[in-house]
């Protein structure tokens, strides 16, 4: 499954290439439309769309602009900028970080134990990923992700 999710994202990170290809169109302004992304999300079964912000030129590439205006929970994808914070933070020390289970009953029967950061991360753990943000403080959570939002319409 690791592989698949690695995969999809380098086909989305050479989806945005420089490669001018026909299946990508100006929708308005700084957005680009690309076919490409809807192809990839066919692919995989899913409903969805892929937006991707490029900082230096100011465009918005996607594949559907209405979906990727709605707001939706971020679930497992808001694991990864929440990983990287806690890392360059020091807050988690490496992948083998140990998270103590307070003992409380989980919606997961897989979060009742004691998790290093590397399995934590693989179960979704949403109890370990609350401590890391709540750790990580509101204020800089929303600093860093407002430097690595790909949503700043």
């Amino acid at each position: 499954m690791k592989i698949y999710y690695f995969l999809l994202i380098v086909i989305v990170i050479f989806s945005c290439s420089e490669n001018k290809s026909d299946k990508k169109e100006l929708n308005k302004g700084n957005q680009v439309i690309n076919h490409e992304f809807q192809s990839i999300i066919d692919s995989a079964n899913v409903k969805g769309s892929v937006l991707i912000y490029d900082f230096q030129k100011n465009i918005y590439y996607s594949n559907n602009f209405s979906w990727a205006n709605k707001g939706k929970i971020p679930a497992s994808t808001f694991k990864i900028p929440n990983s990287i914070i806690a890392l360059e933070s020091g807050i988690v020390e490496n992948d083998s970080t140990l998270f103590i289970w307070d003992g409380k009953k989980r919606y997961l029967k897989i979060w009742e134990q004691d998790l290093i950061f590397r399995d934590a991360f693989h179960f979704s753990c949403v109890p370990c990923y609350q401590g890391i943000a709540r750790k990580i403080g509101k204020k800089r959570l929303k600093r860093e992700m407002k430097c690595i939002s790909l949503r700043q319409m």
